[in-house]
């Protein structure tokens, strides 16, 4: 089964609710507007995890999320891929990765349960930035308009693939950073990150300029400058 389906709580509702009424609007403006209607609408989300998420606290040895009872019992709630996929007026095409085996499986199950929308449904068993780096280049943006959606668990999501959308002048991006959960954490307090940390940060912010950003130089030691969520 998918590993990682218990996350969250009403904060996760809320953000899904927002990106929901997004996509609504979105998809207004892209079938009523006589010139935006033309385009092709595709909706991404990197991180698709299964559709359905689990709220904390709740433990089960369930074999698949969709059984519908089992789901109401539980208490699963929808997540970004299956809301997407509820829409109506709909996108022409979806993309949903995981690099998750057992995450896409059950992608897989829920794109069977949306038989209308079956044809349009891509998933991807893929890192994503991958994925998205390489699919940026190969779409064709005179003709295409896309939403792509990053919710990542920690410091998944690359500068690489954020200059990568940002070429294309064509996607609306959705991109949750992971300020304390992540980069916070990373950045020490008496000393520069070294080794896979300060890899993993360069990969981030597309540059080594973090370093100057952050910590100060003083005689045998470095002091971080600020709480990340407090630079300028």
């Amino acid at each position: 089964m998918c590993s990682m389906q218990e996350f969250g709580g009403d904060w996760t509702e809320k953000k899904l609710d927002r990106l929901e009424k997004y996509l609504q609007a979105y998809l207004r403006i892209f079938t009523s507007n006589e010139r935006a209607r033309n385009f092709h609408r595709i909706y991404v989300d990197g991180f698709a995890g299964s559709g359905f998420r689990r709220p904390r606290g709740i433990h089960t040895e369930t074999k698949s999320l969709f059984d519908e009872e089992e789901q109401e019992v539980l208490g699963y709630r929808r997540g970004s891929a299956e809301r997407a996929l509820q829409l109506s007026p709909t996108f022409h095409e979806y993309v949903f990765i995981d690099r998750d085996p057992a995450c896409t499986a059950e992608l897989e199950k829920l794109k069977e349960r949306h038989a209308n929308t079956k044809a349009a449904i891509n998933i991807v068993t893929e890192d994503a930035n991958d994925f998205l780096q390489d699919w940026c280049k190969r779409r064709n943006w005179q003709r295409d308009r896309a939403v792509v959606f990053l919710d990542p668990f920690g410091m998944q999501v690359e500068f690489a693939t954020l200059e990568a959308i940002a070429k294309t002048q064509a996607i609306d991006l959705w991109l949750l950073f992971p300020i304390g959960q992540a980069v916070n954490r990373l950045l020490m307090k008496r000393q520069i990150p070294t080794d896979q940390w300060a890899d993993r940060l360069t990969a981030l912010f597309g540059t080594e300029e973090w370093k100057d950003e952050f910590y100060l130089y003083y005689p045998r030691t470095y002091v971080r400058k600020i709480a990340f969520e407090h630079a300028q």
